[in-house]
This record gives C-alpha cells, structure tokens and sequence, in this order.
C-alpha cells in the first residue's frame, strides 16, 4: 500500500470509493465511454484503483480530463498531485494519489492495452450510464465531431 501520508493528502477524510464516484460522473458528464475500473492495491504501491476511459477525438479526451479536474476541485476542494497529456488529448492520466484515472483516444487505448498489461488485477463492478451503449456504437461521423483520428 502507499504511504498514509499521501493517501491523507488525497483523499482528505473521505472514503476512497467516493472519491472513485466522484470521478467517474464527472467524467461520464463530458461523456467519456468504455470505462474500466481496475483494484491494483495488491499489485503496486502507488495507487488503489486504476480507472480506463476512452474520447472519441482530441478535443473530446482534453474535455474528459478537464471536467474531473475542475468538478473535484469545485466539490472536494481537491487537486490531482500530477497531470500529463491533457492538453495534447491522446492520453490524459490524472493522479489523485488513491486513484489514477487515464483517458484514451481509442486509437491509443487499444495499442497500449493498459486492461491486459494489468490483467491479474480484479475489475471493480460500476453501473455505466445508460446511454454509454449506444454512445459507443455510434459512428463518430454522426457526431459533428471535425478531429480527423488518423492525425497522430
């Protein structure tokens, strides 16, 4: 486990399945998709859960990443201790000590494959939105978006 200072710092009072909620709606609001959620605790020191989401563009991974930043310091007061790629929006990692959420283009998701390179780790059961299904199966040509994805 890491440290209890830094989980402390973290989480500052609230339990670490809250924070994980908080997290996940935000990011669902900015309608991030294909979400995994991932109990590393026995297998790294650094973190207790791992959460996946995949955007549909560049624009759409930096909104992901801007919304939870902005909805878990408006609601808790809280700040990720570090940050990488959101303004490039190919791959956003938020590290919020007791969680590390990565937000993928989907391009990107499936090359780095982060579910198989931690597959010996328990999946966490979570409740998707409902409209998640058929977000995910929706052309991206159906949804204004002007990003070629092929421009990496």
């Amino acid at each position: 486990m890491k440290n209890e200072e830094q989980n402390d710092q973290t989480n500052q009072g609230f339990d670490v399945r809250k924070l994980l909620d908080r997290l996940l709606n935000a990011a669902w609001e900015k309608k991030a998709y294909d979400t995994v959620v991932l109990d590393v605790a026995q297998a790294v020191g650094y973190t207790d859960y791992m959460v996946v989401l995949t955007g549909r563009s560049t624009r759409h991974v930096t909104s992901i990443a801007e919304s939870v930043i902005r909805a878990m310091r408006k609601q808790d007061g809280m700040r990720p201790l570090s940050s990488e790629g959101v303004r490039h929006g190919r791959w956003a990692v938020l590290d919020y000590g007791d969680v590390v959420v990565h937000i993928f283009l989907s391009e990107l998701r499936s090359l780095y494959d982060l579910e198989s390179l931690w597959s010996d780790c328990p999946r966490v059961e979570i409740q998707e939105p409902e409209w998640v299904k058929e977000f995910e199966n929706t052309e991206i040509d159906n949804l204004g978006l002007d990003e070629d994805l092929d421009d990496f």
